[in-house]
């Protein structure tokens, strides 16, 4: 009988089982094939030194690895696992004497993309001639995919998604030709001429007409620990189709397993490791409807299977009292919600289809039937504002002393491959020509840039600090490393303070924050570009001198540690106000936030004056006003624009970036076109509020005025 040897690779959670290889081996045995698995990843783990395996433990290294050229150079490998080429020869080659596989299936995650081209170079250097194909969720097109084809050693074929359907068929044609080089759809190969075959998109498998169910035989004689978690999954895909994840691009349409089938699976793993309670549902989206939930959790109760389990869910599909309370007897104790932000201008943006209020509301009914929540930050997002920013650390500190809710990490915003963000930069005023550097990615307005975001991942993690109770020192020393005299970074920092001075009565310790005489002045090569910014910054924060603010030394220990003072402790002002305030309204809270006039008490300037008598006359006669600002845009040395539009109560602010091509060229133009994201912004407040908005394109270079502009027939 033709045999697979399944191997699995650093660096994945060695107290889980791999969940995937099991779900493989049940496909590959349903296709007449043998199968054995090769845990690699585990048997690496336990021969390495313990600070190594502290740093594994701790997702370090898995998080590394994923980065480009870090640990995917043989030389680094090394260094880290001195042991690695020996153990993985060897291991192998005692497999194929015993065994004699037909077949190499190597598993990957994305955390495994260091050690897989060195895994391909461990087997060219000791002559192990077998056949290798790469499958699981690295090698989706979203993901990594071809790009493992662009090193010298690459695998024989790769399978480029699900493998229900496409797995056995390309077993049953290899068992009767021998050969890799494949027609059936889903697959990549290299042909003899070096060129790279793409047979297309595997077919989509039927989860409900024909369930896979997983082998969890396939685990027996690994060595280790038993795991201490299981996994399984009760459906594939996701309803949302966020910008920045290519989760639901791996995965459509978006289907679910029956639930007697996911619970006949989970009995067949009691029997194998009768001991396991805990279980991590690997869905991308629990929660995509209410019967779902109810038939799955039915199901788990009345197999009695007692477990403890953890899945993701959505704040988009509201869960009824009878289903959480299903969730909660079938043993769930954990959801992770995508939250990512908690303004409502960027979860619009970001386009996951819910309310911040309703948020607030489904956390609370969670919390109350016994169900913890723990909720991802994501900072940074394209078109996130200071205020955007404040209003998520709000709703972090908001939750602060609650035991129940958690916040698992704040990361800055990455573009994937295939992402809205990666394939139309330009909705989300991305620069083109950057979409493709992850974290690196820069904005058309030349502010928002990887250092500005990096300062705002670094509040939100100590937000996320204080609300665990626990010591906030590594956002507190990520925070001091920051480099304060960046031109983005400044404005970004004087934005920040000033509307945190406003928002905690701190307005009188904040202007003379900003207003601090510095005695050291920058080097002139940096005063071009801060300059470049003092006239855009005059216009946010008017009546404000911020040129000593703009041009000082703000990276002086003493600057610095008064910067970082007056943040960190505006933000433990700002918790206990929310603490006294009880429920929070955080739609409204960061409308409070949009003032012209940042900082209250002090004369206001003639352009204040100016400005507010077109705002009451705009308002008396029902018209909208626009603001039209100009800065100079240092990178691309021209003039860029800022456009605030009066909503009733308060200013909208649009964006600030170059006018579309639409609107050089005097063709008229929406909103989405000249402000790329906030124009999504401007078409939700066309339906909430009962001001119509309308856009006037002006010539960027004009002098900074106010305009009213008529109001067009309601229809």
């Amino acid at each position: 009988m033709p045999n697979v040897l399944l191997i699995t690779l650093p660096f994945l959670n060695p107290r889980a089982r791999y969940y995937p290889a099991a779900y493989v081996a049940g496909i590959v045995r349903r296709s007449g094939w043998a199968c054995r698995y090769l845990d690699l990843n585990l048997r690496m783990y336990l021969r390495s030194a313990e600070g190594v395996r502290d740093a594994w433990d701790k997702n370090v290294l898995a998080a590394t690895s994923i980065r480009p050229g870090l640990f995917a150079a043989q030389e680094a490998l090394r260094e880290a696992f001195p042991f690695a080429e020996d153990l993985i020869a060897a291991t192998l080659q005692a497999e194929i004497r015993s065994h004699r596989p037909d077949l190499l299936g190597v598993s990957l995650y994305q955390t495994c993309r260091a050690f897989a081209h060195s895994f391909l170079e461990i087997l060219d250097a000791h002559d192990i001639r077998l056949p290798v194909l790469f499958g699981g969720a690295d090698c989706f097109p979203a993901h990594y995919a071809g790009k493992y084809f662009d090193e010298a050693c690459a695998p024989d074929l790769l399978l480029q998604g699900e493998a229900e359907l496409a797995l056995p068929a390309f077993l049953a044609e290899l068992e009767q030709t021998g050969s890799v080089a494949t027609r059936i759809p889903g697959f990549l190969w290299r042909a003899e001429d070096g060129q790279v075959v793409d047979t297309g998109p595997p077919a989509v498998p039927d989860l409900r007409r024909d369930p896979v169910i997983a082998d969890f035989s396939v685990y027996s004689g690994e060595p280790g620990h038993a795991a201490s978690v299981h996994n399984t999954f009760t459906s594939k895909g996701c309803i949302n189709r966020c910008a920045f994840c290519n989760e639901w691009l791996s995965f459509t349409p978006c289907r679910r397993r029956e639930a007697d089938a996911v619970v006949r699976e989970l009995l067949e793993a009691k029997k194998h490791d009768p001991g396991w309670r805990s279980l991590w549902l690997l869905d991308s989206n629990f929660n995509t409807t209410v019967r779902h939930v109810e038939e799955f959790c039915t199901a788990v109760i009345r197999a009695g299977l007692n477990l403890r389990w953890r899945s993701m869910g959505c704040f988009r599909v509201k869960l009824s009292d009878e289903a959480l309370d299903l969730m909660r007897r079938s043993g769930c104790i954990e959801m992770m919600m995508g939250l990512e932000s908690a303004s409502q201008a960027v979860i619009d943006g970001m386009g996951k289809n819910y309310e911040i209020n309703e948020a607030r509301d489904a956390i609370r009914r969670l919390v109350e039937h016994g169900i913890q929540v723990r909720m991802p930050i994501i900072s940074g997002f394209p078109g996130e504002s200071a205020r955007d920013l404040l209003t998520t650390c709000a709703f972090i500190l908001a939750h602060q002393g609650n035991e129940h809710v958690s916040f698992s990490y704040s990361g800055t915003c990455g573009i994937f491959q295939q992402t809205h963000l990666n394939k139309y930069p330009e909705d989300f005023c991305i620069l083109p020509e950057t979409a493709g550097r992850m974290l690196q990615f820069e904005l058309l307005d030349g502010f928002s840039t990887p250092s500005a975001r990096r300062l705002r991942s670094c509040l939100n993690l100590f937000a996320i600090g204080e609300t665990r109770k626990a010591s906030s020192s590594d956002a507190l020393s990520k925070l001091l490393e920051t480099d304060f005299n960046d031109p983005c970074v400044a404005e970004e920092l004087a934005q920040l303070v000033s509307v945190l001075g406003h928002l905690t009565g701190g307005e009188d310790e904040a202007l003379r924050l900003l207003a601090a005489e510095q005695t050291e002045r920058l080097p002139i090569r940096k005063n071009r570009a801060h300059a470049a910014r003092s006239a855009f910054l005059s216009g946010r924060l008017p009546g404000i001198s911020l040129e000593r603010w703009l041009l000082g030394d703000k990276n002086a220990p003493e600057v610095k540690d008064a910067i970082v003072d007056f943040l960190l402790s505006r933000l433990e002002a700002l918790a206990r106000e929310l603490a006294a305030a009880g429920e929070v309204d955080f739609r409204q809270f960061r409308k409070s936030l949009y003032r012209l006039e940042v900082l209250r008490d002090r004369d206001p300037s003639p352009g204040d004056l100016q400005l507010e008598t077109m705002r009451r006359s705009a308002f008396d006669h029902g018209r909208s006003l626009i603001f039209t600002g100009t800065a100079l845009d240092s990178r691309r040395d021209g003039p860029a624009s800022m456009v605030l539009a009066w909503a009733g109560d308060h200013f909208i602010e649009l964006h600030y970036g170059l006018p579309s091509p639409a609107a050089a060229e005097g063709r008229p133009g929406r909103g989405c076109e000249f402000a790329g994201f906030w124009g999504k912004i401007q078409e939700r407040y066309l339906r909430e509020h009962p001001l119509e908005l309308q856009l006037i394109y002006r010539d960027a270079t004009t002098s900074r005025t106010p305009i009213g502009v008529d109001l067009p027939p309601r229809h």
